[in-house]
């Protein structure tokens, strides 16, 4: 068990002048409707991951090396390709432990110099509002060394009371910064069950008990959740997934928070080149993805009317069966009611390339024009950083039935629809309507899709090995 005498203060120290950049009031998110809207406006996210400060580094990758840079070469990059969010990866051990980062070039990055771990990841935060670029935290590991771990949120070494106390710090060191939008509860519980009579693995009570605990610290903050390896009342052979991508348990035990309108379902997929399935080798490839989403994950946005985003996705682009499996991702987001994704991932990744080219100086051109094709909303247009609190926002009107251009193809318009006016100028596809059933929306389908209980855990099977059925059943 982790010592808790060294947490962090209740607010980190800072030096230097803070710029105005820093000082705005949070943009009042909110999801409702099966979409994420940004002070009562429509908001599409276009993110990118940003790994490294999960793990033994304590900081983002390319802030040391041979290749190093500063955090606002890394925002500069992401702001000049049109991204408007970076998920950055955090552990609990060292929220806990508070201890000087060390894993960064000085000359390069002379800010971080004496900074403690949350104290860093406000430095990120910051540099990232200069940019108007949003931030969500993501619980990676309980400790930096913890890979692939035991797939739980908790382990003897970090208990659930101490994953709380680290959210606790987490709550009172970013809170008050404004682009500090969401944070993302834990990363792929591949230990996990959805729901279910055992506690010690149950991941939709554990989301909805340490959700509810971020809400009493940080309110405005939305509550990511992914999915579980199983559903609880499942047994016999299974459709492997990958880690956090199963949401089928949402059917029947969907998340509860105490504000419902700050819960977003955030999946995870992977691709081909990582994560071999019989869906990716079928003849019907990469036509037959859109169905196996939509039974897996992409039904929420219907069934509960929360948003959903794609927390990871990404793959190589040299890699044919990659490639046209991430132009179907894409194609699949544009097509209904979706609120964006996160890029997997700005690091130069020999697995998915990543965005940055190996000397971490400049983007990669191709991957840039690939995810073109989603339009982010811009900060500085479609959020005025001017916090409200919303009246109550009545239901939107039936979808028509002709077909309307998707939100996700429609770039945004310097003012801004209202909800309303989003609802009635774009409708949405009938694959995934996003209108809840509270609103009058369809109810779910009466027969489910299960998911089954994996063999192994996705990240540890090699593509080209034995591939766990997943072609006519997903």
């Amino acid at each position: 068990m982790l010592a808790l005498a060294a947490i962090v203060p209740a607010v980190p120290q800072t030096t230097g002048k803070v710029s105005t950049a820093n000082v705005k009031p949070p943009i009042d998110f909110h999801s409702e409707y099966g979409q994420l809207y940004a002070n009562g406006e429509l908001f599409i996210i276009k993110g990118a991951n940003w790994y490294g400060a999960e793990g033994p580094g304590d900081l983002p990758e390319g802030l040391s090396g041979q290749f190093a840079h500063n955090i606002d070469h890394y925002m500069q990059l992401l702001a000049d390709a049109k991204f408007n969010a970076v998920r950055v990866a955090f552990n609990h051990q060292a929220v806990l432990e508070s201890k000087p980062v060390l894993h960064f070039d000085a000359s390069v990055e002379p800010l971080l110099q004496g900074k403690r771990y949350i104290e860093s990841l406000l430095l990120i935060a910051r540099a990232a509002a200069q940019h108007n670029i949003v931030v969500t935290f993501v619980a990676g590991r309980l400790t930096p060394e913890d890979v692939p771990g035991n797939g739980l949120w908790y382990s003897e070494k970090v208990p659930e009371e101490e994953v709380k106390h680290s959210w606790t710090q987490m709550a009172r060191g970013l809170c008050s910064q404004w682009n500090v939008f969401a944070v993302d509860l834990f990363e792929e519980p591949h230990g996990t069950t959805w729901a279910g009579s055992d506690r010690s693995v149950n991941w939709h009570a554990a989301a909805q008990r340490i959700g509810n605990h971020i809400q009493t610290l940080c309110a405005h903050w939305i509550i990511m959740v992914q999915g579980a390896r199983q559903s609880s009342w499942e047994s016999g052979s299974f459709y492997e997934m990958t880690p956090g991508e199963n949401l089928m348990g949402v059917h029947d035990a969907p998340v509860r928070l105490t504000d419902q309108s700050k819960l977003i379902y955030a999946p995870h997929v992977a691709p081909p080149s990582e994560h071999m399935i019989d869906a990716y080798t079928s003849d019907a490839f990469p036509g037959n993805m859109a169905a196996v989403w939509r039974r897996r994950f992409g039904f929420v946005t219907q069934s509960t009317g929360r948003a959903l985003v794609i927390g990871r996705f990404g793959g190589l682009l040299a890699d044919d069966k990659d490639a046209r499996w991430q132009q179907a991702m894409l194609t699949w987001l544009k097509n209904g009611a979706k609120s964006g994704y996160f890029y997997d991932c700005l690091n130069a990744n020999p697995t998915s390339g990543g965005l940055v080219h190996k000397d971490w100086s400049t983007l990669r051109a191709e991957k840039v024009k690939l995810l073109e094709q989603i339009v982010g909303t811009p900060i500085d247009t479609c959020a005025s950083h001017v916090f409200h609190t919303a009246a109550p926002r009545p239901c939107p009107p039936p979808s028509p039935t002709h077909t309307y251009p998707s939100p996700l193809l429609t770039v945004v318009p310097a003012r801004c629809r209202s909800q309303a006016a989003a609802v009635a100028a774009f409708g949405h596809k009938g694959a995934d309507p996003p209108v809840p059933r509270q609103c009058g929306g369809a109810a779910p389908s009466a027969r489910k899709q299960r998911a089954h209980l994996p063999e192994q855990h996705a990240r540890l099977q090699p593509a080209g090995r034995a591939r766990l059925g997943d072609g006519a059943h997903p």
